[in-house]
């Protein structure tokens, strides 16, 4: 999926906390080469949909734009990460792969 992106689209990993939405990290990878950080009222917005949703027992996983795709999860009730990919080939299930990798290296020993 990273090197994917070195071919045109970019990647963004953001990492909050499930219960407040607080911010932990942001990473980003591909796109222009002066790629600067989510502002902070971005990160807020696509937490606060996903947020939203679960508060009405509605499970939002993943949404798509004509040209960004976002895929939301949440671990153990306490980290939500989310993924924006610009890459026309990404697809859910890579997306996906990717967050499961990313909170198993997270936590693993």
């Amino acid at each position: 999926m990273w090197e994917e992106a070195a071919g045109g689209g970019s990647v963004t990993l953001l990492c909050l906390t499930a219960s407040s939405g607080v911010p932990l990290y942001c990473r980003s990878r591909g796109g222009s080469a002066k790629q600067q950080q989510l502002p902070f009222s971005v990160i807020g917005s696509l937490n606060g949909v996903h947020m939203f949703g679960s508060n009405l027992e509605v499970l939002l996983t993943a949404a798509a734009t004509e040209n960004t795709r976002v895929m939301w999860k949440v671990f153990h009730n306490s980290i939500t990460l989310i993924v924006l990919s610009s890459d026309e080939g990404t697809s859910d299930f890579s997306l996906g792969r990717l967050l499961d990798n990313v909170f198993n290296a997270m936590v693993s020993s």
